[in-house]
């Protein structure tokens, strides 16, 4: 970035952290790491206080701003073995994503409200699988963090956060043990007569198999044929399930998945079902590697000039609602490519054509170094 351009960040940036500056729980126990080129241009910084964290924040500025996820008793010394590891928060994150939608490889508003619902479940299962409580924090770009901070996870190691990463993703794991009752099986009569009619998630389950079961009651509920076929579910199974609604919830309820499902596709049938429940893609590194620091909560993102905001319990996400800076201050930029973006408006930028932006439409340009100042 041109110095031209980084002051002008800066200098938007010193105003809104005069007022609003996030400072992290146990500051002096965490290691920061500052990017005013790139997002880290050195770490290995520490604070033992807060008016020596504001101090340089107000003068130095940097654009971007990342802490430690652990807590350490030197927390500036080097190499990192021997900061005195004290125990680390536990982090996801999530950026990128496999849901359909109408993709724009600029600033995609479609990635972000996919994310955030595979953010939403991520945290549910965190909360309901493992007794983990999380904060969701968006990222300031184009993704979202979720923060436990919790004596649970504090001492947890590598290998015991790499299980738990897999386990979000559902890398390398054995459908059937998450289903552990599906060996089973219960005596039903038929017209044709009694038979064994394997079991499955019911609304006694917990965890992983409570909410397959809450996902089936969903699509048997509603008769949604799109999601029971998607569960591999065939036609005369979905023929049933509609003209007997009521007892298909019923069995379901007490895990007789097979008296509306054929018993040599349950395995399939269940398999399907956790897939669409449980899977999400997260970067694993950050969730296992100790040493990890990452973008400080309701910092700005100099890539962006969005807060890396924290999101309220059953807040909505809107991206204008990161937008740190206001105003209708209109400020010359000359674009440096064509490009097309949707942000408090419709905005088409071309090329080297000088372009009268509001304020905070022009930061965001220039921050994502589209623009120039004249």
């Amino acid at each position: 970035m041109n110095e031209k351009e980084l002051k002008f960040l800066q200098a938007h940036f010193r105003s809104h952290y005069q007022k609003h500056l996030p400072v992290p729980p146990d500051l002096a126990s965490r290691e920061f790491g500052f990017g005013w080129q790139k997002k880290i241009d050195y770490r290995h910084q520490s604070f033992a206080s807060h008016k020596e964290f504001q101090d340089f924040m107000l003068t130095e500025v940097p654009l971007y701003v990342s802490y430690s996820l652990a807590y350490y008793q030197f927390p500036d010394k080097r190499p990192v073995s021997a900061k005195g590891f004290q125990g680390a928060d536990l982090v996801f994150d999530l950026d990128q994503t496999n849901a359909e939608h109408d993709h724009s490889a600029f600033f995609c508003r479609g990635c972000l409200e996919c994310l955030h619902r595979e953010a939403l479940g991520l945290k549910d299962m965190l909360s309901k699988d493992l007794g983990f409580e999380s904060t969701l924090v968006f990222s300031g770009q184009k993704g979202f963090h979720l923060h436990v901070r919790s004596e649970k996870v504090r001492d947890l190691g590598k290998e015991a956060r790499k299980q738990i990463a897999d386990y979000v993703s559902a890398e390398g794991l054995d459908m059937r043990k998450l289903l552990p009752v599906a060996g089973e099986s219960i005596e039903l009569k038929f017209r044709e007569g009694i038979r064994n009619v394997p079991k499955g998630p019911q609304a006694q389950s917990r965890g992983c198999t409570k909410r397959a079961y809450e996902a089936m009651r969903k699509a048997i509920e509603s008769e949604d044929e799109k999601a029971l076929k998607a569960y591999g579910l065939g036609r005369k199974n979905i023929s049933y399930i509609k003209q007997n609604k009521q007892r298909a919830l019923e069995n379901l309820e007490k895990g007789n998945w097979g008296a509306f499902c054929d018993s040599e596709n349950l395995d399939r049938v269940f398999a399907n079902v956790v897939k669409t429940v449980r899977f999400v893609q997260t970067d694993k590194a950050v969730t296992f590697d100790l040493s990890r620091i990452i973008r400080l909560p309701d910092s700005l993102h100099g890539s962006t000039g969005f807060t890396a905001k924290t999101l309220k319990e059953g807040e909505k996400f809107k991206v204008e609602d990161a937008m740190a800076f206001k105003g209708e201050e209109i400020i010359e930029v000359i674009p440096r490519e064509d490009v097309d973006f949707t942000l408090n408006g419709e905005w088409r930028l071309r090329k080297a054509k000088f372009e009268g932006l509001p304020m905070p439409i022009a930061l965001f340009a220039i921050a994502q170094e589209k623009a120039l100042l004249p």
